[in-house]
């Protein structure tokens, strides 16, 4: 022809485009949990939901034999959502301790 590449035809309702937006959503989950760990129940439930859908995309990331793309973003929102698990738990015993120390004092100042 003359030397000019063509477009790539454009994803299928089940192709890359709709897996990339899973890892994506993954991804600001992900971020999403870790910046509202300070709230237990809230950073938990987002980051265990970045979790799974990371954790899925990826499987079937590797299943695909690399005609998906977005597997670095779902990797991020699996990393960052186990963070969120993990800063949301250190949050939630904080918020108990904090409690339970406010409750010991009860009556004792007033």
């Amino acid at each position: 022809m003359s030397g000019y590449e063509s477009l790539p035809p454009p994803p299928g309702p089940d192709g890359q485009t709709a897996l990339s937006r899973r890892a994506t959503i993954a991804l600001v989950l992900g971020i999403v949990s870790v910046l509202l760990s300070w709230l237990p129940l809230v950073g938990l439930i987002l980051a265990v939901v970045a979790v799974v859908l990371s954790a899925r995309f990826i499987r079937a990331a590797n299943r695909s034999g690399g005609r998906l793309a977005g597997k670095r973003r779902a990797i991020g929102g699996l990393s960052t959502g186990i963070v969120g698990i993990v800063f949301s738990l250190i949050s939630l015993i904080c918020w108990i301790f904090v409690f339970v120390l406010l409750g010991s004092f009860e009556g004792r100042f007033f």
